[in-house]
């Protein structure tokens, strides 16, 4: 009885949770409007927020800047950080090299809330604007996402 009673049950989470995930893939298919949230604290989070819609519009998306007039809300925290590394150098000297980690946790949020798409992204920085070159990785996967989700149907 209590094989049956499990048996059934894992039966129905995994019927639920398919139902579950078909429907934000069909909210993620409609997703043409966005409105940029808060990308967390900090001036490079601000930044990110103010660079991520030229990005949007050249992919295709629409940018509003009411929350209650996107089809989708996206938002997320920004982890910038740059540190300074030491070497040694083949002269018996040293150098210093600079890297910088960056990472952004997203979601993408439907009006009522519903979680549509949720990624870190974290894009490999050698050289340029480390805020540019995540919000040019956040685009791109997130159409990667929705063209994806548009083909099955």
């Amino acid at each position: 009885m209590k094989k049956r009673f499990l048996i059934v049950f894992v039966l129905l989470l995994t019927a639920t949770a398919s139902i579950a995930g078909k429907k934000s893939q069909a909210d993620l298919r409609a997703v043409e409007t966005l409105y940029v949230g808060s990308m967390g604290r900090g001036e490079d989070a601000e930044r990110l927020r103010l660079v991520l819609p030229a990005f949007l519009i050249e992919a295709g998306f629409q940018v509003v800047e009411e929350k209650s007039a996107a089809d989708a809300a996206l938002s997320g925290v920004l982890l910038l950080k740059a540190t300074s590394v030491t070497i040694p150098d083949e002269n018996g000297g040293v150098r210093s090299s600079r890297a910088v980690e960056v990472r952004v946790d997203l979601t993408l949020k439907s009006g009522d809330g519903a979680l549509l798409w949720d990624r870190q992204v974290t894009p490999h920085v050698k050289e340029g604007d480390p805020v540019q070159a995540c919000a040019e990785a956040v685009v791109k996967q997130l159409s990667k996402a929705t063209k994806r989700s548009k083909g099955s149907k």
